[in-house]
């Protein structure tokens, strides 16, 4: 299969592109890894380009885009770097669009046009969550504790699965007053993956016409696909820092991007990404034409374990070509490192994702 973006695609490609370097430069990025994201100029205008509502209808207020069109912007994110929780908050404007409730479809347009961050909490099937929902006079309350929830590190509100004795149920919660944020000892200083915990947590239900477990399922695949993206980012521009040091630095009276064994690494890796891209693009638009089909599965999972790989060895192989200067802070591919080992354990691992497939195809 052949796959291009579409006009409309590339350009929405180029904006993005065009945004980050001029509002997130890689000359900065160390510099802003870790600073405060409650005047994130880049968090803005995402915002300001309803880039948040991708997934939410055209009559509720978002673009009606596909997976596809997700993946074009977590790709850029990813080369850029960005540490906000872009991927999160628009899986959880999908799962808020889908409810009938009036309620629900406020809170909906209030997201969209506030810009407010939101973590999806219960989603990932290999994470072990356990959040209880209850009836208080009335009222539902969560609570329980989450780890490795993606977003939260700087999210207003969340979205989450919790039980109610038999079931799953979906919720939104924006009381923060009674949720706790532990965003100690993380390996990705940019974007931490924190644990959280509710304590009794006032909740609002939300009802869609799907089966809850449905619901999960859809948000993990097209999360699998966003984060395959990137991740692609991530590794395209270590592959790019990597190059662009081996034209730069002399030994021996040449550029070590000459050198034989620079060369093959850097070839390596290339390759690598460009299989991991085909696979990524390929999952986004079947994705896009029939989530629910068990071959898109396989196909998101394949694409996810390689991508996954790709980073690591992307950001592994540049800081070897840097050298003694690759693992520190006169350059950014470290932060890209740490991010591709913590992203590597988001919603499976590789091997997690090989066996599914295995199983797909085997029946086992």
């Amino acid at each position: 299969m052949r796959f291009d973006l579409s006009e409309e695609q590339q350009d929405l490609q180029g904006v993005v592109r065009d945004l980050l370097e001029k509002s997130w430069p890689r000359t900065e990025l160390t510099a802003r890894i870790g600073a405060s994201s409650e005047h994130d100029p880049v968090w803005e205008q995402l915002v300001g380009l309803d880039l948040l509502g991708l997934l939410v209808p055209e009559e509720q207020g978002g673009s009606g885009a596909s997976s596809v069109e997700l993946a074009v912007v977590a790709r850029e994110l990813g080369r850029a770097l960005h540490p906000g929780p872009y991927i999160s908050s628009a899986l959880a404007l999908a799962v808020l669009a889908d409810a009938h409730d009036p309620a629900i479809a406020e809170v909906t347009a209030e997201v969209l046009r506030r810009g407010t961050r939101v973590a999806i909490v219960g989603f990932d099937p290999t994470e072990d969550v356990r959040l209880e929902a209850t009836d208080v006079d009335g009222a539902m309350v969560i609570s329980g504790h989450a780890l490795n929830v993606l977003g939260a590190d700087s999210a207003q509100a969340f979205v989450v699965v919790a039980s109610t004795g038999a079931r799953g149920r979906l919720f939104w919660v924006d009381d923060m007053s009674h949720v706790s944020v532990d965003v100690s000892d993380q390996l990705d200083i940019g974007r931490p993956v924190p644990s959280v915990r509710f304590s009794r947590a006032q909740a609002t239900e939300i009802v869609t016409d799907r089966e809850v477990r449905e619901t999960v399922e859809r948000v993990a695949l097209v999360a699998q696909v966003a984060l395959a993206a990137e991740q692609i980012g991530g590794a395209e521009t270590c592959l790019d820092i990597a190059v662009e040091y081996a034209k730069q630095r002399i030994q021996f009276g040449q550029p070590i991007g000459s050198f034989q064994a620079i060369k093959h690494r850097c070839a390596t890796t290339a390759v690598a990404i460009e299989a991991a891209r085909a696979a990524m693009w390929n999952a986004a638009w079947e994705a896009s034409h029939d989530a629910w089909s068990p071959q898109v599965v396989s196909h998101a999972g394949m694409a996810r374990a390689a991508s996954t790989e790709a980073f690591v060895a992307s950001a592994e192989s540049a800081i070897q070509v840097l050298g003694g200067i690759g693992f520190t802070w006169d350059y950014p591919v470290h932060l890209y490192y740490r991010r591709a080992l913590v992203s590597r354990v988001l919603f499976g691992s590789p091997r997690h994702h090989r066996e599914l497939v295995a199983r797909s195809l085997f029946g086992q």
